[in-house]
C-alpha cells in the first residue's frame, strides 16, 4: 500500500523524536478491502485502516497531528473536504506509560485508486496508482522550505519540504 509507505516516511521526517528513533513508528493496515466492479476494466480501489503506533512517546501530540492534517490535505483531501467523513477519517486511542510517556494509536481512513488499463498490443496489463484531486489553490509556494511547527513558541515538528504541498 504506497499511501502506507509514504505517511511513515513523511511522519518520520516530521517529528524529532521519530527522526531520532524510527522504530518506535509502527504502521499497521487493517480492515482492508477491494472495491472493484463488473465490466471489462480491471481497475479497483483499496479502502483500508492505516494505524500509526507511536510507542514511549513523550511530545506534544501536536506534532504529529499537525503533518498528518497537511499529508492528508495532499493525499486523501476527501477525508477533510466532506463533512460526513471527516466526522470518522481520524480517530486516536493513548495508552498513558508513565507520568511522562505515552503510547499513540492514530487510525486514519484512507483509500488507493487502481488503474488497470490494457496495453495497445494487449498483450499485458498495466496498472498505476491513480493520483489525488489537486487544489492547487489549498497550498503556499511549492518552492517555499519546509515549515516549523510550533507550540508557545518552541519548535515542535516540522512539515517537510516544500511545507504543506508534499511531492509524490
Amino acid at each position: 500500500m504506497r499511501k502506507a509507505t509514504e505517511l511513515r516516511a513523511y511522519i518520520t521526517e516530521a517529528n524529532p523524536y521519530l527522526r531520532r528513533d524510527p522504530e518506535k513508528l509502527h504502521v499497521f493496515i487493517d480492515a482492508g478491502a477491494v472495491a472493484a466492479v463488473a465490466t471489462a476494466s480491471l481497475s479497483h480501489e483499496y479502502a483500508y485502516t492505516l494505524n500509526l503506533v507511536i510507542e514511549d512517546f513523550a511530545g506534544d501530540p501536536g506534532s504529529i497531528m499537525v503533518p498528518i492534517l497537511a499529508w492528508l490535505r495532499v493525499h486523501q483531501p476527501d477525508v477533510l473536504e466532506n463533512p460526513e467523513k471527516r466526522k470518522q477519517a481520524i480517530a486516536f486511542e493513548v495508552e498513558i506509560i508513565t507520568n511522562d510517556t505515552f503510547d499513540l494509536s492514530i487510525k486514519l481512513q484512507l483509500t488507493e485508486r487502481i488503474i488497470a488499463r490494457l496495453d495497445p498490443a494487449g498483450e499485458r496489463i498495466d496498472i498505476t496508482h491513480a493520483q489525488e484531486p489537486s487544489h492547487p489553490d489549498l497550498f503556499p509556494d511549492p518552492s517555499a522550505p519546509a515549515r516549523s511547527v510550533c507550540r508557545d513558541g518552541e519548535e515542535i515538528g516540522i512539515l517537510p519540504y516544500p511545507g504543506w504541498a508534499i511531492e509524490r
